[in-house]
C-alpha cells in the first residue's frame, strides 16, 4: 500500500503526516505500507518547518525531509492520495485513479488547518490531529488497529 499525503507547501502538514503514519505503520508491523508526501505549490528541496521538526522529534520519530511537488507520476502510483483539505483535491483529481483520492475529512471528519508560521503550540496541535488521521487512515485502508 502506497499512501501519498498532499498539502500546499510540503514543509508542515504532509511531511508530518508522512512521518507519523510511517512510524505508526512500523509499530503495527505493516511492512508493506510506504508513505510519502508532496505539495501542490512548493519548490523542490525546501526544508521542513522548524516547528514541524520539533513536533516530530517530540514523538521520538527520526525523520528528515525536503519538499517535493505533486506530480502526475506520484499521484498515479499511489494507492491512496490524502489531501489535508478538500480544496487541495481540485486540480489533482484528474490525475488520480477513481476511488483513490481522499481528504482528511473522509477519515476524521474535518480538515487539517495549515500551521505555517505558527507557534510551537500550533504545530503540536496539528501533530495531534495528524496522529488521529494516521490511525484512521491505517485502520480504514489497511484494516488494522
Amino acid at each position: 500500500m502506497k499512501i501519498l499525503y498532499v498539502c500546499t507547501g510540503n514543509t508542515c502538514r504532509s511531511p508530518m503526516a508522512e512521518a507519523i503514519t510511517a512510524d505508526l505503520a512500523k509499530k503495527r508491523g505493516l511492512d508493506d505500507v510506504v508513505v510519502q508526501s508532496a505539495g501542490t505549490g512548493c519548490p523542490y528541496g525546501d526544508p521542513m518547518a522548524e516547528n514541524a521538526v520539533k513536533a516530530i522529534e517530540a514523538r521520538g520519530i527520526d525523520f528528515s525531509h525536503t519538499s517535493q511537488k505533486v506530480t502526475e507520476q506520484n499521484l498515479a502510483e499511489s494507492d491512496a492520495v490524502i489531501c489535508m483539505t478538500p480544496i487541495l483535491r481540485f486540480g489533482i483529481e484528474k490525475y488520480v485513479p477513481e476511488g483513490r483520492l481522499f481528504s482528511a475529512n473522509d477519515f476524521i471528519g474535518h480538515e487539517i488547518p495549515d500551521p505555517y508560521g505558527g507557534s510551537p503550540e500550533v504545530y503540536e496541535e496539528c501533530a495531534k490531529q495528524l496522529e488521529k488521521l494516521a490511525a484512521a487512515v491505517l485502520d480504514k485502508l489497511c484494516g488494522t488497529k
